[in-house]
């Protein structure tokens, strides 16, 4: 995939090898990897995390804005006293 899990490198932005010539086969594969979890993953109704290549989410506020609709779910209140 290009980088370890919890890189947190400019290389691991999800569309790092994206529009970059002459990538090593290597790069290649990572690419074409991610480019692949990110269909699926799409396709399945979760959003990327730009910065993540291996961060998808689903139902919080992130993946709401991009999908421009309300959370599923939220963070949690305090109680109030």
């Amino acid at each position: 995939m290009g980088t370890g899990f919890d890189d947190f490198t400019e290389r691991a932005h999800l569309h790092y090898f994206e529009g970059q010539e002459n990538l090593s086969p290597t790069d290649q594969k990572a690419r074409n990897n991610r480019r692949f979890l990110k269909k699926i993953m799409e396709a399945a109704g979760f959003a990327p995390n730009p910065t993540e290549w291996w961060h998808y989410s689903y139902g919080d506020r992130a993946w709401a804005k991009s999908k421009n609709q309300r959370p599923l779910y939220g963070g949690i209140e305090p109680a109030k006293k």
